[in-house]
């Protein structure tokens, strides 16, 4: 090592660390010691048999950290070498603790042993599997000989290794000095600048190496560690360890034990900003890819060049409470300290919208948006990184994440940290894209499904085919309000139109709940009293089913472990299984499953093969299951469940009035710190078994919340469970605390009535003969518009009687009629003689078009 060093040129030392500008600039690069040998034949002494020549190239640590790693190959000089061992001291092997779920990483016995992460709490901190030996690389050896070095091929025959790298970005929120966000919850996005922040880059192993599987920084991987001798530095490769010649171990038969698996890494300090990415699950990579292409193009017009020591990465983090994960992406100086660069871009957040505001503009002007075969070209995203990542980058997803970001940039506002920000619509549309890939997912023994793209109502949404069940239109963000009957306005998150629907068969609005946007009293975002009126309203309404999933339900059905469900009447036992049996013989075995099954299990069994199954029996079956346990006989329930209507309940609720009340009664309460409920049913009618009159309330004590503690998000998962359950019970209603305090139930909570039935005469029967897409649209439009409704396929004649065309759809009393591509054949012949012809083409983005045309239905 000392005689190394002499023969070191001083201006090569201070380049190789990094102090002045060389190949390496500006990191301290990493070394490749490349030994070629050749073998004399004629020598007899094995001591001077071997002629070596060594040669050393460095690399940035950046590109070496892959490039030089073990068994990958080197290309210099004509020569190929492969890397074969790493150069470092015993001492450099250190052990380090790495979390499961969230980017920290520490060095075992920098403090007392926790049993979870000090970041994020995750509890597999203490794991053995966490703790792993990483050594920081820096330089590495390949031993070739000469004659199989040479290698003249610089193109095809080069095979580059592949590896399973990950940036781990550790901060101290201390070195913050400026943060802002955009204060609007429509656009999750916000920056901060750090004077020092630390990025220390893992190389895992060959990616698919087939090693153990580890959970590292939220994410499972498989890649192989490294095996290295002790003594040496040689790499096991192929299974074979084959130690230098003067290796201690080479012929030691224990040599084995000298081996350490590890990780190597690469580490430096700089100065960064953080930006929150304002993006969701749906196609994430994509998003991403084109938000960093985007603001590498910015830089690029902002600083008039490339400024090629400013590079990104993209990490994400957990966010306690859901299974979701902030995204961020870190844009630092690869100068060690860095160049100031990054600190007069946040010297005034107008800089950083500049950047941004730079690479809109050219966005929006490139020539390549006139080609459609095009989204990115050259001189926009693929000039740069987007070079290396065509298939990922999209001008049209810059853009589309780029507009809202500018479009608010009045509404910026400076914060502490950028993880008080709250990511409300973002969570929402997570857990929506959640869902149609649960919906997506089939099980085995499951009715099979398939869901593909589908315009519905002039917007993009999905077209759901169930072989052998039905199929169904999604229709997504969907207003519903006083315009459709519904007295609480809410905006479903879907909307399943049965697409032949049968007699009595009602759409069903589907709401997906996230619990820290609707249910989390630590962050105050509690909306269970307005949901459940909203809720109650759509059931109400005659017009439409509800349905209610939250993370959990949909997370169950995409593989990810969830706490089993706690049915409100407790386990269902064989008396309820008797009920099932009398109630609905044909599906009781479905009815026991659905019991204690998920939300998301109900709707499954709603959309295949329980779509004509008595969902009223099931009702009054569970309502029976709770009426029996603790059944009392005696007074009317009016006082009783008037008493759980209260805001405040009083106590002695459970038998409020009962002594001045004629008796003939069975009913239950049901007074838990979560839960207060009461169902009702007249004796007689149980004795004739006469159901339609069985009345309940549910309430969630939703004022308890944050006293529940951990039970809490379970006990609000089980009333959205059971009010899916309800609403086929026609004298049952659902509430909570809050709600009723709030007061906005109104008229909800009087005695319920069945829902009026739609005559399957109309709708029914017009959608069943419809059958191109667009026109279906176009129905489902005027339908929901209160408009007339048409004549399907109808044959336009003239006055002689003749049939000149033929039309999807006609609304006679005005003439008025909508034609496919395939009938435009007629349409000047039916112009000629008094009709309005409308294409369905022309229509898909605009039925607006045609619903100006129509009166509105008679009732």
């Amino acid at each position: 090592m000392v005689r190394t060093l002499r023969d070191r040129n001083v201006l090569n030392f201070l380049t190789d660390e990094g102090l002045l500008p060389n190949y390496a600039f500006p990191e301290q690069g990493i070394t490749l010691r490349s030994v070629i040998y050749r073998q004399r034949k004629s020598e007899s002494d094995p001591e001077k048999r071997y002629v070596p020549q060594t040669y050393e190239y460095v690399r940035p640590a950046a590109a070496a950290i892959a490039e030089l790693a073990p068994a990958n190959n080197f290309y210099a000089e004509g020569r190929k070498v492969t890397v074969d061992g790493v150069i470092f001291e015993r001492e450099d092997l250190v052990a380090w603790r790495l979390c499961a779920n969230c980017t920290w990483m520490e060095r075992e016995g920098e403090r007392e042993s926790q049993p979870a992460c000090p970041k994020c709490g995750h509890t597999l901190w203490s794991d053995e599997g966490q703790r792993q030996t990483l050594l920081r690389m820096r330089e590495v050896m390949a031993n070739t000989e000469d004659r199989k070095s040479r290698s003249y091929d610089e193109s095809d025959g080069r095979e580059p290794k592949f590896y399973d790298k990950n940036m781990f970005v550790l901060k101290n929120d201390e070195d913050v000095t400026e943060a802002w966000y955009l204060d609007c919850d429509e656009v999750p996005f916000g920056f901060e600048f750090f004077r020092k922040i630390t990025l220390r880059e893992v190389n895992f192993g060959e990616s698919n190496g087939g090693g153990a599987r580890i959970q590292i920084a939220g994410r499972e991987r498989t890649a192989r560690s490294f095996e290295l001798c002790e003594a040496c530095g040689k790499v096991r490769r192929n299974g074979e360890l084959i130690h230098s010649p003067w290796c201690r171990y080479r012929k030691d038969p224990e040599k084995e034990k000298a081996v350490r698996a590890c990780y190597l890494y690469r580490e430096f300090t700089s100065e960064a900003i953080r930006m929150l990415l304002p993006v969701a699950a749906t196609e994430i990579e994509r998003n991403i890819e084109s938000f960093v292409a985007a603001l590498q193009l910015g830089l690029r017009k902002k600083f008039l060049g490339d400024p090629g020591h400013l590079n990104t990465t993209v990490y994400d983090e957990p966010i306690e409470g859901s299974e979701s994960r902030r995204r961020y992406l870190v844009l630092y100086d690869g100068v060690p300290g860095g160049t100031g660069y990054l600190r007069e871009l946040m010297r005034h957040p107008g800089q950083l919208q500049e950047v941004f505001q730079k690479a809109y503009d050219a966005l929006s002007v490139c020539e390549c948006r006139l080609d459609e075969r095009k989204d990115g070209c050259y001189v926009c995203l693929l000039a740069y990184r987007g070079r290396h990542f065509q298939g990922k980058t999209s001008r049209t997803a810059a853009l589309d994440l780029l507009r809202p970001i500018l479009e608010n940039w009045g509404k910026l506002k400076t914060t502490d940290r950028l993880e008080t920000i709250r990511l409300n619509r973002l969570l929402e549309s997570e857990l929506e894209a959640s869902f149609l890939e649960a919906l997506r997912r089939v099980r085995e023994g499951e009715a099979t499904r398939g869901l593909s793209p589908q315009v519905v109502n002039g917007k993009q949404g999905w077209y759901l085919k169930i072989p052998d069940h039905g199929n169904w239109l999604i229709e997504p963000q969907v207003e519903l309000g006083p315009e459709k009957g519904i007295s609480v306005p809410s905006r479903a998150d879907f909307v399943l139109y049965p697409e032949r629907p049968y007699p009595g068969e009602f759409p069903i609005a589907l709401f997906a709940d996230g619990y820290e946007w609707h249910a989390d009293p630590v962050s105050g975002k509690m909306r269970t009293g307005k949901d459940s009126a909203q809720r109650l309203a759509i059931a109400r309404s005659g017009k439409y089913r509800v349905w209610s999933l939250t993370w959990s339900d949909v997370y169950e059905r995409l593989d990810k472990p969830q706490p089993v469900a706690s049915p409100l009447g407790g386990a269902p036992g064989p008396v309820f299984a008797n009920l099932l049996a009398q109630l609905d013989p044909d599906n009781s075995a479905a009815w026991l499953r659905l019991y204690a099954g998920s939300a998301f299990d109900m709707l499954l069994y709603r959309l295949t093969g329980g779509r004509q199954a008595a969902w009223d029996r099931f009702a009054q079956a569970v309502l029976l299951h709770l009426l029996q346990t603790e059944l009392r006989q005696g007074a009317a329930p009016d006082d009783i469940r008037s008493a759980l209507h209260e805001g405040t309940l009083a106590d002695g609720w459970t038998a409020a009035g009962a002594a001045a009340q004629p008796s003939g009664w069975l009913y239950r309460t049901i007074a838990r710190k979560d839960f207060c409920a009461f169902v009702s049913l007249p004796l007689a009618d149980l004795q004739a078994w006469k159901l339609a009159e069985i009345a309940a309330t549910l309430r969630l004590m939703d004022d308890h919340a944050a006293e529940l503690g951990a039970t809490w998000k379970g006990a609000w998962r089980e009333f959205l469970r059971v009010g899916n359950v309800l609403q086929f019970a026609p004298g049952a209603v659902w509430l909570t605390t809050l709600g009723l305090r709030e007061g906005i139930y109104g008229g909800l909570l009087n005695e319920a009535v069945a829902p009026k039935r739609q005559a399957p005469s109309v709708i029914d029967i017009l959608l069943a003969d419809v059958l191109d897409q667009d026109a279906r649209a176009l129905v489902f439009a005027v339908y929901e518009a209160g408009k007339t409704l048409p004549e399907p396929g109808y044959e336009i004649a003239d006055a002689a009687g003749e049939i000149v065309a033929f039309a999807e759809l006609a609304w006679i009393g005005q003439a008025v009629c909508v034609m496919t591509a395939a009938q435009t054949e007629g349409a000047d012949a039916a112009r000629q003689i008094g009709w309005t012809v409308l294409l369905t083409e022309e229509l898909k983005d605009d039925a607006q078009k045609l619903l100006a045309l129509l009166v509105v239905k008679e009732e």
